[in-house]
């Protein structure tokens, strides 16, 4: 009885680890949406994806704080394993021009328009959403639409 005790702590350390902050040895996506001129908190849902899970920070330290850090995990919740599955799409849409990108596009959430941003690790970029490619644009609403999604779940 005992060895099944260890093996399951074992197993379930291994998948809880699967999905640390840290995202080291994976493909990550870190994508949002930021707005500024927001009086009330959680304006800036930043979604963390990777082929382990998805988390959403809806803290808006990532973009408010220094602008260079996630938040403490446990200011970040994960979505479920469907939605996750759903969502981990996005890791394989991120339009191909995006690498090209400047680290800045025109001037986001300069007039209350808000900005866009997108990261995979190696390369982070914050777009004026008037300024931005229309493939940039497109990516960016299922984005939209993934944050409304992981919203909902974790209000349930």
């Amino acid at each position: 009885m005992r060895q099944i005790w260890t093996f399951l702590v074992i197993i379930i350390s291994i998948l809880t680890l699967g999905c640390s902050s840290k995202f080291m040895h994976e493909e990550k996506l870190i994508t949002g949406i930021y707005c500024g001129n927001c009086p009330i908190r959680n304006c800036s849902p930043v979604l963390i994806i990777t082929n382990e899970c998805t988390r959403i920070d809806t803290s808006d330290d990532f973009f408010f704080g220094d602008g260079s850090k996630m938040s403490e995990p446990e200011e970040s919740v994960r979505v479920s394993d469907s939605l996750h599955q759903q969502i981990k799409k996005l890791l394989n849409e991120v339009p191909s021009s995006f690498n090209g990108l400047d680290e800045r596009i025109g001037c986001p959430d300069c007039i209350d328009q808000c900005g866009y941003y997108i990261s995979n690790g190696v390369h982070s970029s914050r777009i004026d959403p008037h300024e931005c490619e229309k493939e940039i644009e497109v990516f960016m609403q299922k984005v939209k639409k993934a944050v409304k999604l992981c919203k909902l779940e974790i209000l349930e």
